[in-house]
C-alpha cells in the first residue's frame, strides 16, 4: 500500500515537472485549441472599491482537456492592489513563492483533472488605492495552456476600468515631459546660434 502511494506521488511530481518545463521552455506547441478571456465584475469604480477579474477558458478542442495554465498579470501597482487569487473548478489556488510570483505577477498552476468544458480558471480580487489614476488597464500577458502534450500560446488580453475620482497623473507627466523636451530643444538651438555668431566674429 505504501509503495503504491509512493509511486503515485512520484508520477504526480513527474507530471507537474513536465508541465512546468513546457512553460519554461516555451518551444513545444500543443495541437489543442482553446479560447481565453477575462471578465470584470465592475468597470466603473471609486477609490477603495474592490472588484474581481475572472479568467475564463472556452471552446476547448482537445481529446485530453486542459490541465495547466500560465500567465502574467499586468496592472498599475500604484493604483491597484491584488487582495487574493482563487483557483476555481478544481484549479490550484496560486501560492506565493511556488505557483505565483508577487513581484512580477507570473502564475503557473495545474488542475486536479482535465478541463473539457467552458469554465473559470482563477478569480483575482483587486482593490483600488487612494493614489489611483483615473484610467486603468488590467492585462493578462504571456498566456500559456497545456493538455499534457505541449503548449498552446494565446495572445494578450486587456480590459479597461475607470476610477471616477482617480487622478490624471499619467497625463500630467506626459505634459511635463513635453515641456522638458521643448526646453532642451530651445537650449540646443540657442547654443548653436551662439557658436555660429562667435565663429563669424573670428
Amino acid at each position: 500500500m505504501k509503495k503504491n502511494i509512493y509511486n503515485i506521488i512520484q508520477m504526480t511530481i513527474c507530471l507537474i515537472t513536465t508541465i512546468l518545463t513546457f512553460f519554461l521552455i516555451g518551444n513545444v506547441y500543443a495541437e489543442c485549441k482553446c479560447n481565453v478571456d477575462i471578465s470584470i465584475s465592475e468597470t466603473s469604480l471609486k477609490k477603495n472599491d474592490q472588484f474581481t477579474v475572472d479568467v475564463n477558458i472556452s471552446d476547448i478542442q482537445s481529446e485530453m482537456g486542459i490541465m495547466a495554465f500560465g500567465a502574467t498579470i499586468d496592472y498599475d501597482r500604484t493604483s491597484l492592489t491584488v487582495e487574493k487569487i482563487e483557483g476555481l473548478n478544481n484549479w490550484e489556488t496560486p501560492s506565493n513563492g511556488s505557483s505565483y510570483n508577487v513581484e512580477n505577477g507570473k502564475i503557473a498552476i495545474t488542475k486536479s483533472g482535465f478541463a473539457k468544458d467552458n469554465e473559470t480558471v482563477i478569480r483575482i480580487t483587486f482593490s483600488v488605492t487612494e493614489e489611483s489614476k483615473k484610467d486603468l488597464d488590467v492585462t493578462l500577458k504571456e498566456i500559456s495552456l497545456s493538455d499534457g502534450t505541449g503548449i498552446l500560446k494565446v495572445e494578450d488580453i486587456s480590459k479597461s476600468i475607470t476610477v471616477k475620482n482617480g487622478s490624471n497623473k499619467s497625463n500630467s507627466n506626459k505634459g511635463k515631459g513635453m515641456i522638458i523636451t521643448v526646453i532642451i530643444v530651445l537650449a540646443v538651438l540657442g547654443l548653436i546660434i551662439y557658436k555660429n555668431k562667435n565663429t563669424k566674429k573670428k
